[in-house]
């Protein structure tokens, strides 16, 4: 026989592999599942998250808002991006992540872009681009703050 003294004790044993396997599975699980932790917390709960857009929207047609924000380390790479709709003669609300933030807003052919600066931490409370689509869909704003007298109850159409 022409085997090398010692080759058998090199070659990896059946626990080696799935120690080996476990540790990739482990190591590859930490690599995607922290950043995806963090893009989901910044984006679940709006329940203690205060609303950053606000649009008032007093036409009766739908309005279009769009926004595009920040990514990690303030940089577009997994930025947040979404957009909706306003439904007309609704009171329209969204939390944004902290940053420069790019919004969009359309109504009746009319369209405006602006950047919204959003604060971190507790400075977000009491800021929000509050925009104003009137009757005939012109659009206003953004104001800072929320609406004088709080938020209209909906619908905002009589």
């Amino acid at each position: 026989m022409d085997e090398q003294p010692g080759a058998a004790e090199m070659a990896p044993t059946g626990r080696q592999w799935a120690h080996g396997v476990g540790f990739i599975v482990v190591a590859l699980a930490l690599v995607i599942g922290i950043p995806a932790a963090l893009l989901a917390a910044s984006s679940s709960c709006a329940c203690t998250t205060p609303a950053d857009l606000i649009v008032l929207n007093y036409a009766h047609e739908d309005a279009a808002v769009s926004w595009e924000g920040p990514g990690l380390l303030g940089l577009p790479i997994l930025g947040i991006s979404g957009s909706a709709v306003a439904p007309a003669c609704t009171t329209f609300s969204q939390p944004l992540r902290p940053g420069q933030v790019n919004v969009t807003l359309r109504a009746s052919g009319e369209t405006q872009t602006v950047t919204v600066t959003v604060p971190e931490g507790e400075a977000r409370y009491g800021h929000s681009a509050t925009f104003v689509v009137d009757l005939s869909g012109h659009i206003s704003g953004p104001s800072d703050g929320s609406p004088a007298g709080g938020y209209p109850q909906d619908p905002l159409c009589d």
